[in-house]
């Protein structure tokens, strides 16, 4: 069971009953913002005397895709599919090796061009 935590009651709370958690990368979301939140998970799940290596992640964006390049700072996981597919190795490090893009979120831009732009990021990773 994965809990979308956020807030430090909320991590607590996954720390000590869930399986791993599933924070959101939004619009104000850094790589920095987000090893922060994990790291602080980790020692949450430490202190519930749980072991923080068996915890899973999935990040959920809420980050729209886009054909221009997204300026710097840019929110992470948004931007153009090569923005991304930069971001993914630090991800990995963190241990977070799913992402899920939310197509609910990134509204102002039609579903048909978030899926075509998230091929591209695909073949990307693949490459």
């Amino acid at each position: 069971m994965l809990l979308g935590a956020f807030a430090p009651a909320s991590l607590e709370r996954a720390a000590r009953i869930a399986d791993g958690i599933m924070p959101a990368a939004g619009k104000s979301t850094t790589i920095e913002k987000l090893i922060q939140t994990i790291n602080d998970f980790r020692d949450m799940v430490r202190r519930a005397g749980r072991d923080p290596e068996e915890m899973k992640w999935i990040l959920r964006v809420h980050n729209p895709l886009s054909e221009e390049k997204a300026a710097e700072p840019r929110a992470l996981l948004g931007g153009t599919p090569q923005q991304p597919a930069e971001d993914l190795p630090r991800l990995k490090e963190l241990g977070i090796d799913h992402a899920f893009y939310d197509m609910n979120h990134p509204a102002q831009v039609p579903i048909d061009t978030q899926l075509v732009l998230l091929r591209r990021l695909v073949r990307l990773i693949k490459a």
